[in-house]
Order: C-alpha cells, then structure tokens, then sequence
C-alpha cells in the first residue's frame, strides 16, 4: 500500500532546486509531483497516465501537468494523481478503475490528462488513499469517489454524511477517516482489522460483504483527535492530550498495544483492537504528530524526536535494529 504525502516547504534534488523551488509535493507508488512557480509538474512511472502529460511514458525529469490553473495542492495515489486548482474544483488522472477518477466512469484504462471531478463542491483539501479520495468541502462535509474496501465502489462521488462535519480527513488502501468539528474520529471502509472500531456497526447507511461500511461510523471512547493517520490495516490518532491512540491491525506491534505471539491466522485476527488504546510508553513523552506505514507507525515529539514502533523488518523503526516493537523505541540520527 502506499500512502500519499504532503509535505511544506520540502527539500528538493538540485534539478527542482534554484529558481524552481517547490511548495508542495506528494509522492504516489512509482511517481512523484510538485508544485513550484504555481506549475504542476510530476515525474516517475507513468503506467496509467498518473503524470497527467497525456502519454504513459515514464519521465525521469518534471513533465508540466496539462491543465490545471493556478494548482492550490496535489495529492498522490498507487496509479494516480488528484490536484485542487485555485478555485478548489478537483481533478484526477491515471488509473480509472472502480471510479478513482470521480467522472461516473470505472475503466481501468482511465485518462492521461487531468479529468474534473463530476458534481461536486469546491474543496479546501483532498486525501488520497490506493484507490480512493475524499474532499473536504468549505462547509465542512465530506466526499468521495473511488473503491473504499472490498465491497464499496463509489463510482461517482458521494456525499458520506449530510450531518457529519469534519476538520481533517486521512485515507488508506481501504478505509477512510476523519476528525469531527468535536474532535471525534468517525471511519468507513473496510473492518476486516477492525479499524472501524464501532458500537454503532448495526446502524450505519449499509453494509456490504458482512466487514464493510460505507457511511462513517463514529470510533469507540471518548478521546478527542487533533488529526488520524491510516495505515494498510491500523489506524493512529494524535489525541487533544499529546498522546497517540491505536486501533486495527497489531500483528507487528504497529497498534502500539501489546498482544501475544502470532502463529497462525486466527492468532492473526485475535491480535486486532478494536477498542483504541493509548500507545505505550516508558516515558511521559508529547507528541505533536503522527504518520502510519504499512504496518509500523511514528510520531513526533514536542522535543522534535522521532519515536516509532510495529514491524522492523526493513529497519524502518530506525533504531539500528530488526526486531520489531510494540513500544515506541527512539530514531537514532547519525
């Protein structure tokens, strides 16, 4: 699974550096996309058009973005890419299948140009997961368009909830989440991790394929969230409180929460959370943010340090070992 990025006022390699400095860019699968002197360029593989330059030509320098005026952000998926333009109107290009475009349409032959999201209002920010993407309008409410789980394809854009209000959003592979104007953490997508961690599952709009939502349900407790990160089966949330709270997926300790040894596939599902559990830690540590990989989460400080925990597998922990913590352990800068 890959996540998009965003990130402000971000260091460049030397051929985007100079006269073309970036203010933001995001990063897809296999493509990347920036924008700088009020251009949209993107560069990297092109399989399905998600450079948006009409070809499926891979680039190894910035192509321009045909189309878009005066691009306010941009956001990346595995095969494609959405932008906002000045006014807030949304586009999307690349990869087609299960509506990823907004545009009624579900080919996966998609569009190499940037296509405007049918029907929907002006939006002050989008996220974009795999294969799905939410707006969040200026009135507070939330749409979106594209294949939100298993069993949920929204091949048109959709408004999730006519009362919901939110404040932030954040999409995965397969679940979306949002923070309401209270500070609660509403889902939707896939449960099979149990990231939808709802007493209120009997109730929503509908549900398909018996661990499917596709109206937000709101989350378990009573913590209050700043902003969510979503990984490819946990969720994390930066708590009012400084601390970060977890629920989903625990198989590598990315849930921060501890859970006994994984030896097969029913020990696998037992490890979930469906309840959201304060991270643990040795120390009484603030953190100001949170950011959720595959199956490992990190947060930072109000000390500026990195802390990370869950799979180690690739050294992603970045305290100089491979053993995998269900305990945030401390990055080790050289």
């Amino acid at each position: 699974m890959r996540l998009s990025l965003l990130i402000a006022a971000t260091l460049l390699p030397s051929w985007l550096s100079g006269q073309n400095r970036a203010a933001t860019i995001a990063s897809g699968g296999d493509h990347s996309c920036a924008i700088s002197n009020a251009t949209l360029f993107c560069w990297g593989a092109n399989t399905s058009g998600e450079l948006g330059d009409g070809s499926t030509a891979p680039r190894r320098r910035p192509v321009r973005v045909a189309g878009i005026r005066a691009p306010a952000g941009v956001w990346a998926a595995d095969n494609g890419t959405c932008a906002l333009d000045g006014d807030g109107a949304a586009f999307c290009w690349g990869n087609g299948s299960g509506g990823r475009l907004g545009n009624r349409e579900h080919s996966s032959s998609g569009s190499g140009l940037p296509v405007p999201v049918d029907d929907v209002p002006r939006f002050t920010t989008l996220a974009t997961g795999s294969s799905h993407t939410c707006g969040l309008a200026a009135d507070e409410r939330l749409t979106c368009w594209g294949e939100a789980g298993a069993f949920i394809w929204l091949t048109s854009p959709t408004l999730l909830s006519a009362t919901l209000r939110a404040r932030a959003i954040a999409v995965g592979s397969s679940v979306g989440c949002a923070v309401a104007t209270d500070s609660a953490a509403w889902c939707w997508g896939s449960d099979i991790f149990g990231q939808l961690a709802s007493d209120s599952m009997p109730a929503v709009p509908k549900r398909r394929g018996g661990d499917d939502s596709d109206g937000p349900v709101p989350i378990r407790g009573t913590m209050h969230y700043l902003h969510l990160a979503v990984g490819r089966g946990h969720i994390c949330g930066l708590v009012t409180d400084g601390s970060i709270a977890c629920w989903g997926a625990n198989t590598f300790g990315e849930s921060g929460q501890a859970a006994p040894a994984i030896t097969d596939v029913s020990a696998v599902m037992a490890a979930r959370h469906k309840v959201p559990g304060r991270v643990a830690t040795d120390s009484a540590l603030t953190f100001v943010s949170v950011v959720a990989g595959a199956a490992h989460t990190c947060g930072v400080t109000a000390a500026s340090e990195v802390y990370c925990w869950g799979s180690n597998k690739s050294g992603q922990l970045g305290n100089g070992e491979a053993r995998d913590s269900r305990e945030p352990v401390k990055v080790r800068f050289p």
